[in-house]
């Protein structure tokens, strides 16, 4: 395979495995996906993932490629002799084989082997951060394909990506089952109503105080409140009271707000609950409070579904982070090799064409690698939308697309003004405009990019119109359909992430954005993105 399209479709198989990470689950048919791309990408027909169950100790079949699935055992005993899945699942060590009928390691599966027409093969155990087995990754090819050490490289980091893509889903499944769980608690949590007197001593309890703290009514009227609250929440309840006879002395009973109070108690089985506490002051003729009535609710599940969230997302940030940390430590060595490379006066015209080509390819994997962390950012984070100048924000993103094509041209006509048009955004919104610019000058295959940024009267009130023109080839009315579909989906191919963000910055912004022609009813002179965006006031 010629390097170029070898790493064409490299770059294809990561950007794969990169969109199904931004899945909120994993499925068989997203795997089969991932794990045809890399069969194809090594040039094999043939492909299973299994995935480990550690309850019965199996290898369950997730996916499979080039085979019918009736072919295919499945389960698979992780103690069974016979298959190799198995054995590389144990001893976590892959087996790579060019040609099959020289291996003496695979003598006992001959038959099996055979049977199937297999000459090459790969078996590559698919292992977690904390070295835990995942599940084993195979690709077969019915003629001898000759594998080398890049493709070992390839395989191996493809199936370092796939472990954080499978523990992140199983992360997130495992929030969504907690969440159920604790969603069917709460529907049948009873409501405990209680009175104490001004002293903090219970005076009454409803009967459902059994079904939550564990205690009966007469045990708990009998009991301080020491015993079933802890020291940090017995304070907070004091330091409450306190605080409340003072406004009630002085600001009277309407001028002040008592919110809940959330403490921990104690079930009569030891363990801590978290318990959330609404209550108002009882009063006599005089409106003088003498005591407190109120109504205690056992929120545990809720706080504990909170810390779960809180985890499952600093571990679902840890591996797009860890992920993203990688390949951005693979490509800057791989740029770093191409630039040296490419300093070489003597290296052959061909070559130097080549190793171009390679770099700028590299060069958007860069980008492709922090669009897909941004993207988890877009998702997962908060919303805070400030006046943002636009002339600034533009002059921002040409600078940084200007630095990026060194050997072109480019001059950006606009008629922003700074200071006079601003919009409600954020950080992103450089990311938004970079993206556009960028492909703008991508597109444009002159030395002299020239590229439109101007600012039109909207139809809608409250939002400013922006258009961005360049001069490149255009896009096919057809072809403009397709593009704005997939900026309908969460996750897009073939124009690579970057109209994918730009999308995902709009929405989040409360804006629109479609195509249209430079030059009316002639595509070919040049696309035209219209963006529509919320005016500050």
């Amino acid at each position: 395979m010629a390097n170029e399209e070898m790493f064409m479709r490299e770059r294809k198989a990561f950007r794969l495995i990169a969109e199904a990470a931004l899945q909120p689950r994993g499925s068989p048919e997203l795997y089969r996906r991932v794990l045809s791309e890399i069969a194809e990408t090594l040039e094999f027909d043939i492909g299973t993932l299994r995935l480990f169950d550690e309850e019965e100790g199996v290898l369950r079949l997730e996916a499979v490629v080039g085979l019918p699935g009736g072919e295919v055992q499945d389960p698979v005993s992780l103690d069974d002799p016979e298959y190799l899945a198995a054995r590389v699942a144990r001893t976590k060590t892959p087996i790579f084989e060019s040609d099959v009928s020289k291996s003496a390691e695979l003598k006992s599966r001959m038959k099996v082997i055979e049977a199937l027409g297999i000459e090459s093969l790969i078996f590559w155990p698919i292992v977690g951060a904390n070295d835990e087995l995942l599940g084993v990754m195979n690709v077969a090819n019915r003629t001898v394909r000759r594998l080398s050490e890049e493709d070992k490289d390839f395989f191996q980091i493809v199936a370092g990506m796939f472990a954080a893509v499978i523990e992140r889903h199983r992360a997130m499944e495992a929030l969504r089952e907690s969440e159920e769980r604790y969603r069917r608690l709460a529907e049948s949590v009873v409501d405990i109503i209680w009175t104490v007197d001004m002293n903090l001593e219970f005076t009454y309890a409803s009967p459902s105080i059994e079904e939550v703290l564990g205690y009966t009514s007469e045990e708990v009227m009998s009991m301080p409140l020491n015993r079933i609250m802890t020291p940090e929440s017995l304070k907070l309840v004091e330091e409450t009271l306190t605080e409340s006879l003072r406004l009630e002395a002085t600001v009277g009973r309407n001028g002040y707000e008592s919110p809940p109070l959330v403490i921990q108690m104690f079930h009569k089985n030891g363990t801590t609950l978290w318990i959330e506490i609404s209550r108002t002051f009882i009063r006599d003729d005089d409106d003088t409070p003498i005591g407190i009535l109120g109504v205690a609710r056992d929120i545990t599940w809720r706080k504990t579904a909170e810390e779960e969230l809180a985890r499952a997302k600093a571990q679902a940030e840890f591996y797009n982070d860890l992920m993203a940390h990688d390949l951005a430590n693979m490509q800057q060595g791989v740029l770093v090799s191409l630039e040296l490379m490419l300093r070489n006066s003597e290296l052959p015209k061909e070559l130097r064409g080549l190793a171009n080509r390679a770099l700028a390819q590299t060069k958007r994997g860069v980008t492709l690698t922090g669009n897909v962390k941004k993207l988890g950012r877009l998702v997962d984070g908060e919303k805070e939308l400030i006046k943002t100048d636009l002339y600034q924000t533009v002059m921002d993103a040409i600078e940084i697309v200007v630095d990026s094509y060194p050997d072109k041209e480019i001059k950006v006509n606009t008629n922003l003004v700074k200071g006079k048009q601003n919009v409600m955004a954020d950080e992103f919104l450089i990311d938004l405009f970079y993206n556009l610019l960028h492909n703008a000058a991508r597109m444009d295959q002159s030395e002299a990019v020239v590229i439109g940024v101007s600012e039109y009267p909207s139809d809608e009130r409250g939002m400013l119109m922006l258009k961005i023109e360049d001069r490149g080839p255009g896009i096919s009315d057809s072809m403009k359909e397709a593009i704005l579909s997939r900026f309908d989906e969460k996750v897009k191919r073939g124009w690579g992430l970057g109209l994918t963000l730009v999308k995902q910055i709009v929405d989040r912004y409360g804006g629109k954005i479609w195509i249209e022609d430079r030059i009316s009813g002639d595509y070919s002179q040049g696309a035209c993105f219209v963006l529509v965006l919320p005016a500050a006031p």
